[in-house]
């Protein structure tokens, strides 16, 4: 009986592990997208491929977008405008700032289960006890979490040697018979 349910715990924290990588990588498609798009709107030389690195970077919470903002600037001057490199930085900074703040939370959320305040909350409690690795795993280990507190909350709320109404019928049990008499 131990062995199953250590079993079942393990085989649903592989799912929410899988969950948050898939909802990663759909947040860094997302971000390579839309810092392409906006990019190549500009008239950025090399627009696309900035914006695959911008999506690779952004993996790394805040220093990554940082660094895809590096070759965007680099672009720019080498384009012979500094101007552009300038509006380059823009234009990252502000899909930046739409992926952490509606994006990610609402991704990396659905994808986990978790509601978005709760996913920007534990990205920033991540990032202040353990710097860029907990920002990193602190959604994976958030979702760990709400599993064991919602295993430990469907376990307070039955009692053991008790079934609950449907238990009973499934037992062919009347849920009246075990209840006890009105006084």
């Amino acid at each position: 009986r131990a062995c199953a349910v250590t079993l079942d715990i393990l085989h649903e924290i592989n799912g929410i592990i899988s969950s948050f990588l898939r909802g990663i990588f759909i947040d860094s498609l997302l971000v390579a997208l839309l810092s392409a798009a906006a990019l190549s709107v500009a008239g950025i030389d090399f627009a696309v491929f900035i914006g695959l690195l911008a999506g690779v970077f952004n993996v790394i919470p805040y220093f990554g977008p940082l660094l895809g903002m590096i070759p965007a600037f680099i672009s720019g001057i080498v384009s012979g405008d500094i101007m552009k490199g300038i509006l380059a930085v823009i234009i990252l900074f502000a899909v930046q700032q739409l992926d952490s703040n509606f994006i990610y939370p609402k991704v990396v959320g659905k994808s986990t289960g978790l509601k978005p305040l709760f996913v920007l909350a534990a990205v920033s409690a991540g990032g202040y006890f353990a710097g860029i690795a907990g920002m990193i795993l602190s959604v994976p280990a958030a979702g760990i979490i709400s599993l064991f507190v919602t295993r430990w909350a469907i376990k307070k709320e039955k009692p053991a040697g008790k079934a609950r109404p449907a238990e009973q019928r499934s037992l062919g049990q009347s849920p009246a018979s075990t209840e006890p008499s009105a006084p």
